[in-house]
């Protein structure tokens, strides 16, 4: 069965790491890593524009998301509430690369 939740902070914390591992020049200073999760709080969510059309009426434009492995779950992160998703295939197989990504990172961590 899924999981869904509204406490936002520990993917917050799991993304910034993800981030740091990837560049490790990053600044973990306490906070900087505030700043760091606070950025990453304003980037998910939808942005008001729509770069490739409106696909109906009831499309609300473009959304950022994050996809993050944690305790052996993988986390999809909208910030904000979501009802559906088009995508189109170019970006559909770039979100199942990823999810294949994490739930590897996923089963690993339950090891």
């Amino acid at each position: 069965m899924p999981h869904h939740g509204s406490n936002d902070d520990f993917l917050r914390q799991q993304l910034v790491e993800q981030f740091q591992r990837r560049d490790k020049t990053l600044d973990v200073t306490p906070d900087a890593l505030r700043k760091q999760m606070d950025d990453l709080r304003e980037s998910f969510g939808a942005t008001g524009e729509f770069p490739k059309g409106q696909l109906h009426p009831t499309d609300e434009g473009a959304i950022r998301f994050g996809i993050a492995a944690h305790n052996g779950k993988v986390i999809m992160d909208f910030g904000t509430e979501v009802v559906w998703l088009g995508l189109d295939p170019k970006d559909a197989e770039n979100v199942a690369q990823s999810l294949l990504e994490k739930a590897r990172q996923a089963r690993n961590q339950r090891k």
